[in-house]
């Protein structure tokens, strides 16, 4: 059975992997769950009413199934539009108000402006309260110019507008959200054994994974340098980075450079990030975001115990590196027989 650092690394790799995505997963079941009742509408709506039922609505009381199919007697045009202007100065409508008309009662209507002139007294959609924009400009504006209307209009509004479109969107985003989450919280638990965790593929490469297993456990028990999540031993980089474990052989080591970004606001520089990448002869790449200084001493110090490496980024060695790999990887196995001999014979 494996024991020490790496089965320490693993298990928490993995209870890491399944708290978050389980976390996750209950935030997406709670938000579910708080818009229960929009879902309820959007699977068992439009429900239909009656004239004498949407009278009776008042502001703040809109009933459960608000997801509605009303008929009215009559439909009326208010002439109001809500008009959005482009940069160009041009003007959007996006949306037209028509008045539904229950005996003496008027009922505000928002519908799409390309579907309102085809409109028909018989409408579906949302009721809600009257907003306050609607009710500044478009309501007392009406009664002001028709005073025979002031009391007709009902205190709330049906919007025709794209009911289902955020359901249908909340409900992709939120199965693909748990399903995402369900797949880490499934193979968490399927590599609680660590012999059966794809760490120890990568150990594979190396040698028999008990005895790699065995030496890197003996140097992280002993004196070695961390930053962040990356450990560095005489002979080893690992990095755990849940969902992610990487693991690199210090003599296998190829190439290193930091990536500096500079960031900008509104074309203004406000910070740099610094990001060591460091690359091995078996095209594994192990990424480190920390600060300028850990950048620098991580580098400074794999470099002292790898003096062959190449170090530092031009765009040639970029080049290199994706179409003449093995080119560059000769150069490096070169530089550490090199040094190598001259150890041997100082």
């Amino acid at each position: 059975m494996i024991d020490g650092f790496v089965e320490q690394q693993i298990g928490r790799n993995n209870r890491r992997q399944i708290l978050w995505a389980a976390a996750i997963l209950v935030i997406v079941i709670g938000m579910f769950f708080l818009a229960g009742n929009y879902f309820y509408n959007f699977f068992l709506g439009p429900f239909k009413v009656s004239p004498d039922q949407i009278v009776s609505y008042q502001a703040g009381n809109i009933p459960k199934q608000y997801y509605v199919t009303v008929t009215g007697d009559d439909l009326l045009d208010t002439g109001y539009q809500l008009v959005d202007t482009d940069s160009s100065g041009n003007k959007i409508p996006r949306a037209a108000y028509l008045a539904l008309v229950f005996g003496n009662r008027l009922l505000l209507v928002k519908m799409s402006p390309d579907a309102a002139p085809g409109a028909t007294t018989t409408m579906t959609g949302s009721l809600t309260d009257l907003p306050a924009d609607e009710q500044t400009n478009i309501i007392q504006n009406l009664e002001s110019r028709y005073p025979e209307v002031k009391g007709a209009f009902l205190p709330i509004m049906l919007d025709t507008t794209n009911f289902k479109t955020g359901g249908y969107i909340g409900l992709a985003v939120g199965i693909l959200v748990a399903g995402i989450c369900l797949f880490f919280i499934i193979r968490g638990i399927a590599r609680s054994d660590p012999e059966k965790h794809p760490f120890m593929k990568q150990l594979a490469r190396y040698g028999q994974p008990e005895f790699i297993v065995s030496s890197i456990d003996m140097e992280m028990a002993g004196e070695h340098t961390k930053i962040g999540p990356l450990h560095i031993s005489q002979n080893w980089l690992v990095l755990n980075m849940p969902p992610t474990m990487k693991v690199q052989r210090m003599e296998d080591l190829v190439w290193e450079y930091k990536l500096v970004t500079q960031h900008r606001t509104y074309g203004i520089p406000t910070m740099k990030t610094y990001i060591a990448h460091i690359y091995d002869r078996n095209g594994t790449l192990i990424t480190l975001q920390a600060s300028e200084f850990e950048i620098d001493r991580l580098l400074a110090e794999i470099k002292q115990r790898t003096p062959w490496m190449i170090a530092g980024y031009s765009r040639e060695l970029a080049y290199a590196w994706r179409k003449d790999r093995a080119q560059l990887i000769a150069s490096v196995d070169a530089n550490k027989q090199n040094a190598q001999q001259t150890q041997l014979t100082s």
